[in-house]
């Protein structure tokens, strides 16, 4: 078997050889509630076919189709369907009871859909929200459950043709549709795979989101490639339960789960001591962490408390990724060790890396992200000079690889300055990671970002766009800053914005709850702080555009100039 998917080219032949040669293995699992479904190979690829033709009634080759599901069968069933239509695929987020269609129309008009494939409950959900978007309505909308049975023509996709658009995970208004080809999904499925060591023998619980490329990628296509049965549970019940994912790990015997930092984080806080004496995670082999930092805290002490279970601390498999690379650019060696190094933090902040002993007050831990996957070329770059940097140096990430995307959705600028990039020495190719780390002994260490961008709880949010929408919720409100800091373990949103005038105080409580419930119901984050300033009090470039290091350094010294009725505290505000 192993020969035969050397000699593929897409992962729609991928799909193919399974269904051929082992018919009737089980590739799915979804467990929703107490009720639990299977789909076996020759299913998934027989009811991708049915919908790839309905598909194809209503659309043409290289035509971009949207999947509107939640994260079980249907979504696996409808991605393949659109490649084997040759459409090509965008993934949406369904809405949430509570919010409107504003992110989900900005993706459908960005990717340029004119075909949405969901399902009959989703479609009802969404009708209701729909009533007044006209051009959401005039989409084709496809039940996958109210399909006719229609026969199937294969046509056969070109290898280096568009297959996949997945969004990153920012607002829309910032958020790129990264364009990869079917050879950039075969390729990383393939990396995946080796650096996990996955064989026939594995079993994956995965929780991820399947519109998220945690969650599709590593969580689908990479299981699908190496032959083994994958346990899908829904990412809401777990969030809610966090034990939830741990109880199916113990309960399949699972080797390989997963998720961001934060994932593990909640299990540390809401997994009782009573649902820890019933679990049995001796299996697990892989506990993938990705999608955002890894924290040296979270990967002691997730250890410590769930040994009692069986749970070793080298399981842990810290990696790094990033949708333009696919998924996969480093990762470790199964069942090794996570690597830890403790740097002067200071030193850090001038790209210098100064080991230290963890007893020093000034030690920041990094979590080494393991080694470069294969036929890859990852290096480190002075981000002015485009000089390759030597080890222990920090500078940004360039990769050259099949891996590397296309390019993005409709946006030639953001593309130019990420893609194609060339080193001062001619040698060119490259593309741009926006990330800063440095290489130490073969490992890769992530130390920040380039770009003006905030990680929490795994999604991305552009600082700007917190900013612009803070700024148009009052006219009294003039320019701010949006930053994450650490807090609670994990990291959290912090919004100083300046106001114009003398104001009272119940009209500065008004304008923080604005703000509060306004990034709530936008953007679904519930901001850590808000503190109102004076105009015109915040740091500020000579060219005038605000210093967002310095905003932080004065907001974490307690050095803010705040508005009357608040009192700076420590870096809060009471």
């Amino acid at each position: 078997m192993s020969s035969i998917i050397q000699e593929l080219s897409t992962v729609v032949e991928l799909l193919n050889e399974r269904s051929l040669l082992t018919p009737s293995r089980i590739a799915f699992t979804y467990r929703e509630g107490d009720q639990e479904s299977m789909l076996t190979y020759h299913d998934l690829a027989v009811r991708s076919k049915r919908v790839a033709a309905s598909i194809a009634l209503v659309s043409k080759p290289g035509d971009r189709v949207g999947l509107l599901h939640t994260s079980g069968f249907e979504f696996v069933v409808s991605f393949f369907a659109c490649l084997y239509s040759r459409t090509v695929v965008v993934p949406l987020e369904i809405p949430k009871p509570s919010e409107n269609l504003y992110n989900m129309q900005g993706a459908v008009a960005m990717a340029g859909i004119s075909v949405i494939v969901t399902s009959s409950p989703v479609l009802e959900h969404v009708a209701d929200l729909m009533d007044e978007e006209e051009e959401l309505s005039s989409l084709h909308w496809l039940s996958i459950d109210e399909m006719d049975d229609i026969p199937f023509v294969a046509m056969e996709a070109n290898p280096h043709e568009a297959a996949f658009v997945q969004f990153t995970s920012g607002t829309t208004s910032t958020s790129k549709g990264v364009v990869l080809s079917h050879d950039n999904l075969l390729h990383n499925v393939r990396n995946v795979s080796r650096k996990h060591g996955l064989t026939e023998n594995d079993s994956a619980v995965i929780w991820l989101p399947l519109y998220h490329n945690l969650g599709l990628i590593g969580g689908v296509l990479a299981p699908l490639y190496a032959g083994l049965p994958v346990h899908l549970i829904s990412p809401q019940e777990v969030l809610r339960r966090p034990a939830l994912w741990l109880e199916i790990i113990s309960e399949k015997r699972a080797t390989v789960s997963g998720g961001p930092n934060f994932a593990f984080d909640l299990c540390l806080a809401h997994v009782t001591s009573e649902e820890l004496q019933r679990l049995d995670l001796s299996s697990w082999e892989i506990a993938f962490s990705g999608a955002e930092p890894v924290r040296s805290r979270t990967i002691e002490g997730f250890a410590q408390k769930f040994a009692a279970a069986g749970f070793r601390r080298n399981a842990f498999y810290p990696c790094y990724g990033l949708a333009e690379s696919t998924l996969i650019v480093s990762g470790g060696t199964r069942e090794e060790d996570p690597k830890l190094l403790h740097c002067d933090s200071a030193a850090l902040e001038q790209n210098r890396v100064v080991e230290v002993t963890i007893s020093l007050e000034e030690a920041r831990t990094l979590v080494g992200c393991g080694q470069p996957v294969d036929e890859q070329d990852l290096i480190i770059v002075d981000a002015e000079t485009h000089i390759v940097l030597p080890e222990n140096a920090i500078g940004e990430i360039w990769l050259r690889s099949r891996s590397v995307a296309l390019g993005y959705l409709n946006d030639e600028q953001r593309t130019s300055e990420t893609f194609d990039q060339i080193l001062t020495s001619g040698e060119g190719d490259y593309m741009r990671t926006g990330d800063t780390g440095f290489l130490r002994d073969g490992e890769l260490y992530i130390v920040g970002r380039l770009k003006n961008l905030l990680i929490v709880r795994g999604k991305n949010f552009y600082a700007n766009d917190l900013e612009a929408y803070v700024q148009s919720l009052h006219p009294a409100f003039q320019a701010g800053a949006a930053f994450s800091v650490e807090a609670e373990e994990e990291e959290r949103i912090v919004i100083l914005q300046e106001m114009e005038g003398e104001l009272e105080d119940q009209v500065q409580e008004t304008a923080l709850r604005s703000i509060r419930q306004g990034l709530v119901s936008r953007f679904g984050i519930a901001p850590h702080d808000i503190v109102l300033v004076a105009s015109g009090t915040l740091p500020r470039t000579v060219s005038g555009k605000i210093k967002h290091y310095d905003c932080k350094s004065r907001y974490l010294g307690g050095e803010l100039e705040v508005l009357g009725g608040q009192q700076a505290i420590g870096g809060t505000t009471r």
